[in-house]
């Protein structure tokens, strides 16, 4: 290469002169010619470095690309359980309504819990009024019987 250079520096310097000189062209075919062989190697090597690169960097994409699908698909499984067992702990409110034979059931319970309170609660306040009353009415029937009788 650097004997090519020497050689062909000075020629190309003043390129006029190079068509009118047909001895200059054919050495400058003869000097390229044998580059030829040593150009190819030098360039071949590098080529074939790149390439393995590429085939390496290629390799480790593919398997990049599998384990992120890979993950993925984990991630979709375990959303897949969660929905499911979430499904299964909460249902949906038709399936609560079927569940009861009447969705007023409820507040006709508690509707009569509160009906039977309230009776209860009269029986105990006209129990407790003729308890209190009747010793009263006792007590103030002695009192006015006292009076009189002075």
């Amino acid at each position: 290469m650097r004997a090519f250079s020497q050689f062909a520096d000075p020629v190309f310097a003043n390129p006029q002169q190079v068509p009118d000189n047909a001895p200059l062209q054919s050495e400058l075919v003869t000097q390229l010619a044998a580059l030829d062989t040593p150009l190819s190697e030098l360039t071949r090597k590098p080529t074939g470095a790149v390439a393995r690169f590429v085939d390496e960097r290629t390799g480790n994409c593919g398997q990049q690309g599998l384990l992120v699908l890979s993950l993925a698909a984990i991630q979709i499984a375990v959303m897949l359980l969660l929905s499911a067992c979430w499904c299964a702990t909460h249902p949906t409110p038709a399936a609560a309504i079927r569940r009861t034979a009447n969705p007023q059931q409820p507040l006709k319970t508690a509707r009569d819990q509160a009906e039977a309170a309230n009776r209860g609660k009269s029986v105990f306040l006209a129990n407790m009024s003729y308890e209190i009353r009747t010793p009263f009415q006792g007590l103030l029937a002695c009192s006015t019987c006292s009076t009189t009788r002075h």
